[in-house]
């Protein structure tokens, strides 16, 4: 029974075998493939040029790869149109290989005070190219060092600036990194310069325009130069330095004057207009005088025309000394558009006017109630005794200004009128109270 088994077992083999070899004993491998080391792959896509096989179909090489992109054939990968591999960014200097790596390229050559840097085969500046007072920094570029800055000053590394040993004092401005006070930091940012030039309008000179912008200060500055004779008599003249700024009547300024080395300086302020086809010159008012080197006047423009802002020694202007200047009388100004004093009112039925001289604040008055047609007589009964009061009215918009010292007399062409109290002159600082009577003239 076991030799019956044993040979049906392989007669069946023998059959299997048969059916699995073909013809001559060799393998039947399905379409496209053929017979490698016993097993059937698939024969190799032959494509044009221009396309590549993509399982068993050719593809044109344009739209194998995405936008930006081109085939690569040695290693079969969509790179960049750089020759980069899609997605892969090469630093400077370098370049990608048929792998997607970025690689070095061959050395660069670099020149006097720089040197090779590996990482990114670029040259870097050296410390050797910095000179005197510079240092090599952290991003590779010359930074000053404390050796720029001279005495009694030292290097501050936020701003790269020598600022002034001893710190901002209370009070100093912060300008361009250095602690100046306010008179230097308005001199630093100056728009006029009057340099030392003749501008004496009576002396053939030309007054020094000063550009005026709403909101905005415009500061000056000057130097009264030595004396010499400008007017042609062989004696020594007083210099003084003259500007000028257009302005209509009602316009409202203040303005201030600072000392850089002029001993005392002082401003008197004039009016530049024409009247009847003839120029007028015609004093206003004035800075006062023994208060220092620091002065300011609020001014308000009476007509339409100039001011003329004429500034020197105040012992000059007060003629009380011979001409005097020099190299180192420096000043600077500063002029400011304002609103003005805002208006208080009070009725003539209400009595006396009672208020308070100031340095720069006058004090406007809107007048009522008066008798219309009637001249009033307006008179300082009370004053201080070292300054120049003024009284200045505006009696209807066809009336013209009329200005007085101690009183002023105008007849009310309306039932109300604006008066401005001020002073002209004062010998100290310009404080005190003041009363003014109304009196109708018969």
């Amino acid at each position: 029974m076991t030799r019956t088994v044993t040979t049906l077992a392989i007669a069946l083999l023998t059959l299997a075998s048969s059916t699995l070899l073909g013809c001559g004993g060799g393998f039947e491998c399905g379409p496209d493939t053929v017979e490698r080391r016993g097993e059937c792959v698939a024969v190799a896509l032959a494509c044009p040029h221009g396309q590549a096989a993509v399982g068993n179909t050719c593809v044109d090489l344009t739209t194998l790869c995405g936008d930006g992109a081109v085939y690569f054939e040695p290693t079969g990968r969509c790179l960049s149109a750089e020759g980069t591999p899609t997605g892969t960014t090469c630093g400077a200097n370098t370049f990608p290989n048929d792998l997607g790596q970025c690689v070095v390229g061959e050395p660069v050559t670099c020149t006097s005070g720089t040197m090779l840097d590996p990482m990114t085969n670029s040259c870097v500046v050296t410390a050797e190219v910095c000179g005197p007072g510079a240092a090599f920094g952290d991003d590779a570029t010359c930074q000053p060092t404390s050796e720029v800055c001279g005495a009694d000053t030292f290097f501050d590394d936020d701003t790269g600036l020598c600022l002034p040993a001893l710190g901002c004092r209370p009070g100093d401005v912060v300008h361009d990194g250095l602690c100046l006070s306010p008179a230097e930091a308005l001199a630093a940012d100056a728009a006029v310069d009057a340099d030392g030039a003749l501008s004496h309008p009576g002396l053939g000179g030309t007054p020094h325009t000063l550009p005026i912008t709403a909101g905005e200060t415009t500061s000056f500055v000057g130097t009264i130069v030595a004396p010499s004779d400008l007017s042609g008599d062989g004696e020594l003249d007083q210099h003084f330095d003259y500007f000028v700024v257009a302005a209509e009547p009602g316009d409202a300024f203040d303005v201030h004057l600072f000392s850089l080395g002029l001993p005392a300086p002082q401003m008197e302020i004039w009016l530049r207009y024409v009247d009847d086809g003839e120029e007028v010159i015609q004093y206003l008012q004035s800075t006062a005088t023994l208060t220092g080197n620091t002065k300011s006047r609020h001014v308000r423009m009476p007509v339409d025309g100039y001011l003329l802002l004429q500034i020197g020694p105040e012992a000059a202007l007060a003629g009380d000394a011979p001409p005097m200047g020099g190299a180192d009388f420096h000043y600077v100004g500063a002029i400011t558009p304002v609103e003005g004093p805002e208006p208080q009112a009070h009725s003539l039925t209400d009595g006396d006017l009672l208020g308070s001289f100031s340095e720069t604040a006058p004090t406007l008055i809107d007048l009522s109630d008066l008798p219309i047609g009637d001249e009033l007589l307006l008179s300082f009964v009370e004053a201080p005794d070292h300054l120049e009061p003024s009284l200045s009215v505006w009696a209807g918009p066809d009336q013209p200004l009329i200005t007085g010292i101690d009183s002023v007399a105008f007849t009310a062409a309306t039932g109300s009128a604006l008066l401005l109290v001020d002073w002209r002159t004062s010998q100290g600082e310009p404080t005190g109270d003041f009363r003014i009577t109304a009196e109708v003239l018969d």
